[in-house]
Formats: structure tokens, C-alpha cells, sequence
């Protein structure tokens, strides 16, 4: 017969949900830690110990740069970046969820910038017949 122990364990591993990781590392990119590593800095044994001595105080958990990050509010042709001035935001949608509903919020008013709203009624003919 089946006795009442167990022979074998399965262990199931699961990923969290989306929206979970990307707050976890949105949290985490706030609080990166600039590291500045001296320019010319050679390869002799006090040199690789000052750096190895600076990152064994960072742990494993936190992210870290070496420069800081653009203004993203900005136009920057150099990197490629537009901007958000200018940018359509959506607002309304019986589709939309939480997020998009604040994407205005976010594009405009975290950049110090104002929602413009406007509207415009398009006629285009449907082929009827």
C-alpha cells in the first residue's frame, strides 16, 4: 500500500508579476549609487584593492552608474531622446487602465509641464452606397 511519507518533493518556481519586478527595479533605480572610478587608475595591486574595497561595501541588491541619467523631459538629439513636450498623452477610453488614465500626469506634470487638452471633429466619408 501507499504509505503516508513522502519519497519525493517537486518544488515549483514562479516569476512574480510584471508590474512587481518593475516597481522592484524602479525602486532600486532611484536609489542607485554613483560610483566614481578615477580615470588612469592602473592595474597594480593597491589599485585593484582600493576598487575591490569599494565595491564589497555595495551590496549585491543595489544597482549601481557611473554616470547620471539624462533629463528625459528634455529634447536630446545627441541621445536620441524627444522629449515630452508635444507628445500626445492618453486620457479617455472605456479601455484604458489605471496606468494609461495618469499617462498625462506622468508625461506632462512630472516634467513641470501643462496638459493641453484639444479636441477635433474629423468628417470623412464611409463609401456608403
Amino acid at each position: 500500500g501507499v504509505s503516508g511519507s513522502c519519497t519525493t518533493q517537486t518544488c515549483w518556481l514562479q516569476l512574480p508579476e510584471f508590474r512587481e519586478v518593475g516597481t522592484y527595479l524602479k525602486e532600486r533605480y532611484h536609489k542607485a549609487l554613483k560610483v566614481d572610478l578615477l580615470q588612469g587608475v592602473g592595474n597594480s595591486a593597491a589599485s585593484r584593492g582600493a576598487i575591490a574595497e569599494t565595491f564589497s561595501s555595495i551590496s549585491k541588491k543595489e544597482l549601481v552608474h557611473l554616470e547620471d541619467s539624462p533629463d528625459y523631459c528634455l529634447e536630446n538629439k545627441t541621445l536620441g531622446l524627444l522629449g515630452t513636450e508635444g507628445r500626445e498623452c492618453l486620457k479617455r477610453g472605456k479601455a484604458l487602465s489605471k496606468w494609461e488614465k495618469r499617462s498625462c500626469r506622468r508625461l506632462c506634470g512630472d516634467c513641470g509641464l501643462a496638459v493641453e487638452e484639444r479636441r477635433a471633429e474629423m468628417v470623412s466619408s464611409c463609401n456608403c452606397k
